[in-house]
């Protein structure tokens, strides 16, 4: 799933700095207000893919066995991941080859390629309508009774 947790994570903390339950003493109002620049951010996600140039990613994924740090670059067929370290370190020349040998597949095969594509697909599907319902069900203007 392409950083689907990341942009939630960016909303959670953008959502958290902006509307603080006691901001610090000097602290000037923000330029925008939250609900539209939630509003901006969940438009720029869904709107993405209609005018941009593709990005590239590291993710960190931590599980009870190993952290692995992956370079994920974005096609137009789809984001492509390419492991780099493994709880911190150089992979081993096995998964090196592992990793080259899956990259063979993929490119030589046009099955895998469609399989591919369609996962990604089924991805942004999800991310929009998960974010959808954010765009529009924002309050308008925080004010102090609801802070």
């Amino acid at each position: 799933m392409r950083v689907f947790w990341g942009t939630v994570g960016m909303l959670v903390v953008t959502h958290g700095i902006c509307c603080g339950q006691t901001p610090p003493p000097q602290q000037a109002e923000p330029a925008m207000p939250v609900s539209q620049l939630v509003r901006e951010v969940v438009y720029n996600e869904l709107h993405d893919h209609q005018a941009h140039g593709f990005w590239r990613y590291w993710i960190e994924r931590h599980t009870a066995k190993e952290m692995r740090l992956e370079n994920q670059i974005e096609t137009a067929q789809g984001p492509v991941t390419r492991l780099a370290l493994r709880n911190g370190h150089p992979i081993s020349t096995e998964s090196l080859q592992q990793e080259d040998a899956r990259f063979k597949r993929l490119l030589n095969s046009p099955a895998e390629q469609a399989r591919h594509l369609q996962e990604y697909e089924e991805d942004e599907k999800r991310i929009g309508r998960i974010l959808e319902p954010m765009s529009t069900n924002m309050p308008a203007k925080r004010t102090a009774a609801t802070s």
